[in-house]
C-alpha cells in the first residue's frame, strides 16, 4: 500500500508555475514532471488537430464550395472554380440533407454560418484550416479610430451588437470589458471590474479597458483606453461581436469538421435541442464575452456568456472529439438546460453525449453541464462519457475578467439539490491540470428511478493542483469545497467517489508524513544530493553453480528484477545512493546495518545490497558511472512524527560481495522449496512479534515442518 499511496501523492499533490522544479518537495517535483509531460502531449495533439486531413466527400453528395481567395457570390457555388465567397451567400441557399459545404483552407469567412439539418460543414484545399470569424472586420486602421475628449480614450463605430472583447495581434493581448454595476438602492453606477464609479467612456482609466455603448439609445461605439491610436499600436484588431460561429439551432444530423472558429461574442457552435450533432477536428479560440442579458439571476450588473460548443436543451448522440478550445469566456464544451417550470414533465433528456480526445486550455470551464429538473421532472443525462481529454489552466486567461472569479473548474456542474440526474456517467483517462479556482465541481443529489446514484464513475484520471488550493467537490450532498491535498478528494480517481474510511485515514497519514518529510528533504538537497530517478527498474543476473552430488542441481543463471524507489546523486562528492521508502511509524528500527557483539557491522536485509549491485550493473546514462565504491544505500523513513522522519545511516557497496554469496547459497534452496529452519528469533521476532506466536515451531503445522525436512539433502538435515 505504501508504494501506491506515494504514487498517488506524487501524481496529484502539487504543481508549480516555475519551469524549475523545487527539489525540496518530492511530490511537487514528480507533479511538475508529469505536468511537463502532459503539456508536451497536448502540444503534439494540438499539432495533429491542426494538421487533420480533409474529409472525403461521398460520391454523388450535393456539394457547395466557399473560397475567400477566388469566390464570387454571384456564382453557383457548386465547384471550386465557381465557389461562393461569403457565409451570407451560403445562408440564402436551401441545402438538402446529405449535402456538404466545403470552405477553402487558408481563407477567412466573416459572419455566422447558419446551419441546415443533415449537412456536413468541412474543409477543402491545402493549408491552414478555414477560419470562421465573428468579427466583422479587422480594426487595425488608424482612420477608423477617433480620439474623444479624454485623450487616452478612442472610439470605433462597430454598431450595437455587443462586443465581448477585442483581440490584438492574433492574441498577443486582449481588452478588458467594463460592465456597469448599478446599486439597487441608490442608483449609483460602478465599474464592475475595478469597483470605481463609472458612468460612461469618460471614466475609463486602465490600459486596454473598453466600454461598448450598445444600448438602444447609445452611440453603438466601442471606447478603448489607449495612450496611442489603437490602429497604429496594433497590426490586427478583431472584435468579438455578439454572434455564433455556427448557428445550429434545432437542426438534426449536423457535422462540423476541420474548421477554426474565432472572435465570436457568443458561442463557437450554438445549438438548441437537437440530435446527432458531431463536432470534430476543430479549433476554437477567443470565444465569448458578450452580454447575455441585463439584470438576470437577480444581479445588479449584466451577465456575459460564451462557450466553444454548446447545446442548450435536450440532445441525443452529441459528440465533440479531437478539438482544441482555448481562451474561452465560459465553457470549452457543454450541454445544459434549466427546464422551465411551465414545461412541467416535458423531457429534456441528454443521451449519448461524448467528449473525447480534446485539448482545453484557459477556458473558465473545460466541461460544463447542468440539467435542472424540478417538481418531479424525470429528465436525465444518460450514457455521458468524458474521456481522454487534456485540460489546462481553468479559470485563467481571458476569463479572468469575469465577475465570478472563483468558479472556474475543469468539470463544472452547477448545484447539487435538483440538478443533474444521470445514468451511466463516466469520467476516465483525463488529465485535469492546474486552475485559477478549483479543479472540479461535480455534484448531483438526484437519484434514478431504480435508486442508483447520479454520480459519475471516475477511473484512471490525473489531477494536478496546487497544495492548499481548492480541489473543489465531488459530492451528492454538499456544495462545500475541499482544499487540495493528499488527504482529500485527490484520492477519488483511484478509490471512487465514496472513499472508504481506511483510505481516508491513510490519506491523512500520508499528508502529515510528507509535510514532515519536506523539511528533511530540503536539508538533504542542501548537502548536494539530487534526485535522479524514481521507480527505476533494475536487474542483475547470477550464476548459480549448483551441487549435483547433494541436490542434483546443474549450474544455471538466475535473473533478479527490482524497482528502486529512488536514486540520488551527490553533485558535490560524486557519490550515488539507492533509497527505499519505509512507512514505519517509528524510526527506532530503521537501520540498514547493525553492530554485532564483536563490533563488526553487518547488513540486515538483502534488499539494499542487491540494489547496490544492480545499480553497479546499470549501463544506461546517467547511471553508467555508478560503481560499487561510489554507491551506498539507505532507508528513507516516513514516520508518524517529525522525529521519526529521517534518512538512515547509509550502507556502502562494500557489503555487496557477502550478500551475493548468500544469494548463491539461498537460490538452490528456494528452487527446491526449502524455507526451514528460520533465522534466530532475535532476527525474526522484531518484525513479526505482533502476529506470530512466541516461537516459529508453534506458528506452523507439524506436517509442513516434516515436508521441509524431507526436501533437504540428507547432509543438511542433521543441522
Amino acid at each position: 500500500m505504501k508504494a501506491n499511496l506515494l504514487a498517488v501523492v506524487c501524481t496529484v499533490a502539487a504543481w508549480t508555475a516555475s519551469a524549475v522544479c523545487p527539489e525540496s518537495n518530492t511530490a511537487s517535483c514528480a507533479a511538475q514532471r508529469t505536468l511537463d509531460e502532459l503539456r508536451a502531449q497536448a502540444a503534439a495533439r494540438i499539432a495533429e488537430i491542426r494538421a487533420t486531413p480533409n474529409r472525403a466527400v461521398p460520391d454523388g453528395a450535393p456539394t457547395y464550395y466557399l473560397s475567400e481567395r477566388t469566390g464570387r457570390d454571384d456564382a453557383d457555388g457548386r465547384t471550386p472554380a465557381t465557389a461562393w465567397r461569403t457565409a451570407a451567400r451560403l445562408a440564402r441557399e436551401k441545402l438538402a440533407p446529405g449535402s456538404y459545404v466545403l470552405f477553402e483552407r487558408g481563407g477567412v469567412y466573416r459572419g455566422t454560418v447558419k446551419v441546415a439539418p443533415g449537412v456536413t460543414y468541412t474543409a477543402y484545399g491545402t493549408g491552414p484550416k478555414p477560419c470562421i470569424y465573428g468579427s466583422p472586420e479587422d480594426g487595425a486602421d488608424p482612420a477608423k479610430w477617433t480620439r474623444t475628449e479624454n485623450p487616452n480614450v478612442w472610439a470605433y463605430d462597430i454598431g450595437r451588437r455587443d462586443v465581448g472583447t477585442l483581440v490584438f495581434d492574433g492574441g498577443a493581448q486582449h481588452a478588458t470589458k467594463i460592465v456597469i454595476r448599478t446599486d439597487k438602492k441608490t442608483g449609483a453606477r460602478f465599474n464592475k471590474f475595478t469597483g470605481r464609479p463609472f458612468n460612461s467612456y469618460r471614466d475609463l482609466d486602465g490600459d486596454l479597458h473598453f466600454w461598448h455603448d450598445y444600448y438602444e439609445k447609445g452611440t453603438g461605439k466601442v471606447y478603448l483606453y489607449s495612450a496611442q491610436n489603437p490602429g497604429e499600436r496594433f497590426r490586427s484588431i478583431e472584435f468579438n461581436v455578439k454572434c455564433h460561429g455556427f448557428a445550429v439551432g434545432g437542426a438534426d444530423g449536423v457535422t462540423i469538421d476541420n474548421v477554426t472558429v474565432k472572435y465570436v461574442g457568443v458561442h463557437g457552435i450554438g445549438a438548441g435541442t437537437c440530435r446527432d450533432l458531431t463536432v470534430s477536428n476543430c479549433e476554437f479560440g477567443w470565444i465569448g464575452g458578450s452580454i447575455q442579458a441585463e439584470g438576470i439571476f437577480g444581479r445588479d450588473y449584466p451577465t456575459r456568456l460564451g462557450n466553444a460548443v454548446e447545446i442548450y436543451g435536450g440532445c441525443e448522440n452529441y459528440t465533440v472529439t479531437n478539438c482544441y478550445a482555448w481562451q474561452v469566456y465560459d465553457a470549452g464544451v457543454t450541454q445544459q438546460i434549466n427546464i422551465p417550470e411551465k414545461d412541467g414533465a416535458k423531457r429534456y433528456d441528454q443521451k449519448n453525449v461524448r467528449y473525447a480526445h480534446n485539448v482545453f486550455e484557459k477556458c473558465n470551464y473545460s466541461v460544463e453541464y447542468f440539467l435542472t429538473a424540478k417538481k418531479g421532472n424525470a429528465s436525465r443525462m444518460e450514457n455521458f462519457v468524458v474521456e481522454d481529454n487534456l485540460m489546462f489552466d481553468a479559470g485563467l486567461g481571458f476569463c479572468e475578467q469575469r465577475p465570478d472569479r472563483n468558479e472556474g473548474a475543469h468539470i463544472k456542474s452547477w448545484g447539487v439539490g435538483s440538478n443533474n440526474r444521470a445514468k451511466n456517467y463516466v469520467i476516465r483517462r483525463n488529465a485535469f491540470c492546474c486552475t485559477g479556482d478549483m479543479l472540479v465541481q461535480i455534484g448531483s443529489g438526484l437519484k434514478n428511478a431504480d435508486g442508483s446514484s447520479s454520480m459519475p464513475t471516475l477511473t484512471d484520471n490525473v489531477f494536478i493542483g496546487r497544495a492548499g488550493q481548492s480541489f473543489g467537490l465531488i459530492s451528492e450532498t454538499s456544495n462545500a469545497r475541499a482544499a487540495y491535498g493528499a488527504g482529500t478528494q485527490a484520492f477519488v480517481d483511484r478509490f471512487g467517489t465514496a472513499i472508504p474510511a481506511i483510505v481516508a485515514m491513510q490519506g491523512e497519514s500520508v499528508k502529515r508524513r510528507l509535510a514532515n518529510f519536506a523539511a528533511i528533504q530540503a536539508e538533504r538537497r542542501a548537502t548536494g544530493w539530487r534526485i535522479v530517478a524514481a521507480e527505476r527498474k533494475l536487474e542483475i543476473e547470477y550464476l548459480i553453480e549448483g551441487d549435483e552430488a547433494k541436490a542434483k542441481v546443474e549450474p544455471h543463471k538466475v535473473r533478479f528484477h527490482g524497482k528502486c524507489d529512488r536514486i540520488d546523486f551527490n553533485e558535490k562528492t560524486g557519490q550515488w545512493c539507492v533509497i527505499d521508502y519505509k512507512t514505519w511509524d517509528k524510526a527506532d528500527k530503521a537501520k540498514c546495518l547493525e553492530t554485532k557483539r564483536d563490533g563488526t557491522r553487518v547488513w540486515k536485509s538483502l534488499q539494499l545490497p542487491i540494489y547496490c549491485a544492480m545499480l553497479d550493473m546499470d549501463a544506461e546514462e546517467p547511471f553508467a558511472s555508478a560503481r560499487l565504491d561510489k554507491i551506498s544505500a539507505c532507508y528513507c523513513v516516513l514516520g508518524k512524527t517529525k522525529d521519526d522522519v529521517l534518512f538512515t545511516e547509509p550502507m556502502g557497496g562494500g557489503y555487496v560481495p557477502e550478500a551475493e554469496a548468500l544469494i548463491r547459497e539461498l537460490v538452490p534452496k528456494i528452487e527446491r522449496g526449502i524455507f526451514w529452519p528460520p533465522a534466530p528469533s532475535r532476527e525474526w521476532q522484531y518484525d513479526y512479534k505482533d502476529w506470530l506466536m512466541p516461537n516459529p515451531e508453534s506458528s506452523v503445522s507439524e506436517e509442513w515442518i516434516a515436508d521441509q525436512l524431507a526436501r533437504q539433502p540428507q547432509e543438511e538435515t542433521a543441522e
